[in-house]
C-alpha cells in the first residue's frame, strides 16, 4: 500500500494472488519491476549494484543499494527534523569517511523512511535495501 503509483498494478496482482505469496517472492517481484522501471527516462529511483560508481542524480531520486548500511541522504530538505551529532562518521564504499550529522525521517510524496542518515557529503541517497525487506 505504501508504493509508489508505478506499482500499481504488481500491487493488484500479488494481493490476488491465492496463496499470498511469501515476502521474498514479492521483493524479487518487486526487484524485477524496478529494474524494469529504472529503464524508463521518467523513472524516480534508479537502482544500483554495491561498488558501482557515482551517477549524476537529482536530490528527489533514490539508489537502492544493497551495499549500503543504513538509508542515507544528502538533500537537507527531505527531512522531517534534525539534532546535528557530528561525532559518528560513515566509510564510503571507496573508503573515503564522510561525517553523519543526524538520524532522522524522510518524507518526500513518494517515499517516508525512518533512521535515515544525513550526510551532506553525499553525492545521491541511498535507500538500504535489506531494511526495506
Amino acid at each position: 500500500m505504501a508504493l509508489r503509483s508505478d506499482f500499481e498494478s504488481l500491487c493488484g496482482s500479488i494481493l490476488h494472488c491465492n496463496p499470498l505469496p511469501f515476502i521474498d517472492d514479492v521483493v524479487n517481484e518487486l526487484l524485477v519491476e524496478e529494474i524494469r522501471l529504472a529503464s524508463q527516462p521518467q523513472a524516480n529511483i534508479v537502482l544500483q549494484s554495491q561498488g558501482t560508481s557515482s551517477l549524476n542524480i537529482s536530490s528527489d531520486k533514490w539508489i537502492i543499494d544493497s551495499g549500503a548500511i543504513n538509508h542515507m541522504s544528502h538533500y537537507l530538505p527531505s527531512f522531517v527534523s534534525l539534532s546535528p551529532n557530528t561525532s559518528i562518521s560513515i566509510a564510503t564504499a571507496n573508503g573515503d569517511l564522510v561525517p553523519l550529522f543526524d538520524i532522522s525521517i524522510i518524507a518526500t510524496p513518494y517515499l517516508s523512511l525512518s533512521d535515515v542518515y544525513y550526510i551532506p557529503s553525499l553525492a545521491m541517497n541511498l535507500t538500504y535495501v535489506g531494511k526495506i525487506c
